[in-house]
């Protein structure tokens, strides 16, 4: 399991759960209806893009900087949750309304 969202702290420890998040997700996939499986697609686009964008700026994030990607990544690591406690108990219905996923 992930860690508790709000003890992510470095950039390091952001990876590491993203990853973790990405890969629970993988577990599951066989369980996924064709919704859940476009709205997992666009959503693991945004975890590599994200897990890129820390890994090629790990030495040169500022404090902000590494506040607003921990947040960032704590929004991804949520939907991420979120997709498949929908998926468990067959609830997905495609993306939420003005989310990044509906675009």
């Amino acid at each position: 399991m992930t860690k508790p969202i709000n003890t992510l702290q470095s950039t390091k420890e952001m990876i590491a759960a993203l990853r973790l998040a990405r890969d629970e997700a993988r577990v599951q996939l066989h369980l996924l209806s064709l919704d859940a499986r476009e709205r997992w697609d666009a959503l693991e686009a945004q975890l590599i893009q994200v897990e890129t964008r820390l890994q090629q700026g790990l030495e040169q994030i500022t404090e902000n900087g590494l506040e607003t990607m921990s947040r960032k990544v704590e929004e991804l690591i949520e939907r991420v949750r979120r997709l498949l406690r929908e998926t468990r108990t067959g609830a997905v219905q495609g993306p939420p309304a003005g989310s990044a996923e509906a675009k």
